[in-house]
């Protein structure tokens, strides 16, 4: 379909980026809704909600900008990127290579023409269609340092799916999970700060998101 957008100025920390944001939203939702039944797209249920920017992907933002030493000099991944602002963040912070990955092909035009917006060089951040229920099965997946995660646990078969990815990571490899107090969720973020498999950092992070302020969790984990 052909989507409409308008250009976002965003103010992050002490980075200033431009985002293009869909406007058509609920015509990409009309769109996937009148697709056949059989459809892969329509049966996966892969709702177009890359179109949105959310207060998650603006809290990790933040933390990454508060703490740069996360991604400066490291290799990158962003799972379920959406839009791409973290990993747009990632490239600006210093980061060595970033790959934002989604499923959906049209989110990664978006993300490639967010980088090319804001001047940043495709050797450093490209787009990459990445289904990531599948990633403790490819091996490149140790080869990242820091692997960013907002707000993909909004079904269970999702968190279902992120159990067995945190069992794939490698000794040194660190995640970041940011997540905005979503029921299906909230089992699994209290299990992980309060295990023992790995080690944790947490904060709260306030965003005021169109006008009605968020408070997102954001867990760091380090497989040590």
């Amino acid at each position: 379909m052909e989507y409409k957008y308008e250009v976002l100025e965003l103010k992050v920390g002490k980075l200033e980026l431009s985002l293009y944001q869909v406007t058509n939203i609920d015509e990409a939702f009309d769109e996937l809704i009148s697709r056949s039944e059989s459809d892969p797209d329509k049966a996966d249920e892969r709702i177009p909600y890359w179109t949105e920017l959310w207060p998650s992907a603006i809290a990790m933002s933040q933390c990454l900008v508060e703490n740069p030493e996360l991604v400066t000099n490291k290799n990158v991944l962003e799972i379920g990127c959406g839009l791409g602002l973290p990993s747009l963040v990632s490239a600006k912070l210093g980061a060595s290579r970033v790959i934002a990955s989604d499923y959906l092909p049209d989110s990664l035009d978006f993300v490639q023409k967010n980088a090319q917006l804001n001047g940043l060089h495709q050797q450093i951040l490209q787009a990459r269609q990445v289904d990531w229920r599948m990633l403790d099965e490819d091996p490149n997946f140790k080869n990242y340092d820091l692997i960013l995660a907002a707000d993909i646990l909004y079904e269970q078969r999702y968190v279902d799916a992120f159990h067995l990815l945190l069992q794939s990571l490698r000794s040194g490899q660190r995640l970041v999970i940011a997540e905005p107090g979503r029921e299906v969720a909230a089992s699994f973020i209290t299990a992980l700060i309060s295990g023992s498999d790995f080690t944790t950092s947490i904060e709260k992070v306030k965003v005021d998101f169109r006008g009605t302020e968020f408070e997102v969790t954001v867990v760091v984990v380090f497989c040590g």
